[in-house]
């Protein structure tokens, strides 16, 4: 009898203790999502592609491109020095780096979905509320901590990783389109469109403008299209035909909701986890430092006045999102087929190759060559960040790991604006050597990326192609399924101690 009580005491304590903590807990299916998974079945992980291409295009409003297009416009209003700016938004960027492992949390606790809903709809508050009232230097603190947050923490992340429950064999494939419309908005028609509405109707109704359509338009279409995972809908990932559990309907219920996946504890035992955060971070502290002061960089390298900036202004821009968003596509292709060290390490020397360009000629010509390098440097990465923590270590726990990755490559972004922000105003000679400086550590983070394997959890079929077709005991839950033998185990032992009693 002791040892009953003792067994039902520990169960009763775990279950306690998975409330307190946190642990998620099975989520329910939709009944709007079970009439889609009905009538689309598996093709409705192609429709996960275009919601999620669009979550995560609407976090432009809080990455470096779209806030340093538009900051000259708040610094005008608000009379406010650059070097002011820049400390205020590093020291915006590192608390939204520190809070990000937050939202990984809640996005495995609450789900996609709800998590999706909640962020759209503090970022359109934020938007429309601080955005009109923003006018000190705390509050516009406050201002750019939210819109990174939520922006460029929230959107972005929640985007990515709804893609990448969906799509496994194809992750890289589907990433890489997705990516396409997250390059196109964030580096060329976000933040051009944003300096034509700051002209004519000023910045603080510009963004009143992305909030409410965050509100009116997103929050509902988040609340009904978004579907957590194709388990739970009886579906299988990379949109294979048939259900997740025909083999055995009285076991569907637990087997459509078992996802692949290592622990964060796992991940951080691991070199691959250090390799790509310090990869990531490296490559967001050059590209937000270089976007952030673009215009600054570009007026003191072209010596040019403003009619010639405004001709030369768009061409970067554009030049860069072209070239990324048609090479987030190819390096998406490329993913599934190659290991992403080489991805990785390819992107960082083209980006110190750019920032290198950027400083050694003042020509016009040059710079839009700087601008064509950094923008396949980007299209690299962009792809990279969205689908190497669920190649690495699987779904399960994805929030989590990609949380606190993410929020690694935040700081790295928080830190970005400062040495060329430090920079004196129109110093060519400091704002060069700072350039010099920058080339450094994308060289190391390249050489760590190479010494590094970067296994996938799942293995891939045959050039990558095809969808994943478990033999008898399914590839994806090989982690869990050790899982449960060692459980099986215990439990084994203590049936022979009841037998003996």
């Amino acid at each position: 009898m002791k040892r009953v009580d003792s067994n039902n005491g520990k169960i009763k304590w775990k279950a306690l203790s998975s409330r307190v903590l946190g642990e998620s807990e099975e989520r329910k299916p939709t009944k709007v999502g079970l009439k889609l998974a009905r009538r689309f079945g598996s093709r409705y992980a192609y429709a996960i592609v275009l919601i999620g291409t669009l979550t995560k295009a609407l976090s432009a409003c809080g990455q470096t491109t779209f806030l340093g297009g538009v900051l000259d416009y708040i610094e005008a209003d608000l009379g406010v020095k650059r070097s002011t700016t820049s400390v205020l938004y590093s020291s915006a960027t590192l608390l939204s780096a520190s809070t990000l492992p937050g939202l990984g949390w809640a996005m495995d606790r609450l789900g996609l979905r709800w998590a999706g809903m909640l962020n759209a709809t503090l970022m359109g508050l934020v938007c429309i509320v601080l955005g009109s009232i923003a006018s000190e230097p705390v509050l516009l603190t406050v201002f750019f901590y939210l819109l990174r947050f939520l922006g460029q923490g929230g959107m972005q992340l929640i985007g990515t990783n709804l893609i990448s429950n969906w799509w496994i064999q194809k992750r890289g494939l589907m990433q890489g389109i997705s990516g396409v419309g997250l390059s196109l908005s964030m580096t060329g028609v976000f933040p051009v469109l944003a300096r034509v509405s700051c002209e004519n109707i000023g910045w603080r109704l510009t963004f009143a403008a992305i909030g409410t359509f965050v509100l009116v338009f997103f929050v509902p279409l988040c609340s009904v299209f978004f579907l957590e995972t194709p388990e739970m809908y009886s579906l299988r990932a990379d949109a294979a035909r048939g259900a997740s559990g025909d083999d055995d309907a009285a076991d569907r219920p637990s087997k459509e909701r078992e996802l692949e996946g290592k622990t964060l504890r796992e991940a951080l035992r691991t070199l691959d986890f250090y390799a790509v955060t310090l990869g990531c971070s490296v490559w967001a502290f050059n590209a937000t430092g270089v976007f952030f002061h673009l215009i600054v960089i570009l007026q003191t390298d072209l010596r040019a006045d403003t009619k010639v900036m405004d001709s030369v202004v768009p061409h970067v821009y554009l030049t860069c999102a072209i070239t990324s968003s048609v090479f987030t596509l190819v390096i998406g292709y490329l993913f599934d087929r190659a290991n992403p060290k080489w991805i990785i390490s390819a992107a960082l020397v083209l980006q110190s190759l750019s920032i290198f360009l950027f400083s050694v000629s003042r020509s016009v010509p040059v710079t839009i060559l700087s601008a064509f390098v950094f923008g396949v440097s980007n299209g690299c990465m962009n792809n990279m960040s969205g689908v190497v923590h669920a190649y690495l270590f699987g779904r399960k726990h994805l929030g989590k790991i990609s949380g606190l990755g993410y929020s690694s490559m935040v700081v790295g972004s928080a830190l970005g604006p400062l040495p060329l922000g430090l920079v004196q105003s129109n110093n060519l000679k400091q704002q060069t050597m700072v350039m010099y400086a920058l080339c450094v550590p994308p060289i190391v983070g390249a050489f760590f990326a190479l010494i590094c394997k970067m296994k996938p959890l799942v293995p891939r079929n045959k050039a990558g192609k095809g969808t994943a077709t478990p033999p008898r005991e399914d590839v994806e839950m090989q982690h869990l399924l050790k899982e449960i033998e060692e459980e099986a185990d215990d439990s084994g032992d203590d049936d022979g101690e009841w037998e003996e009693e």
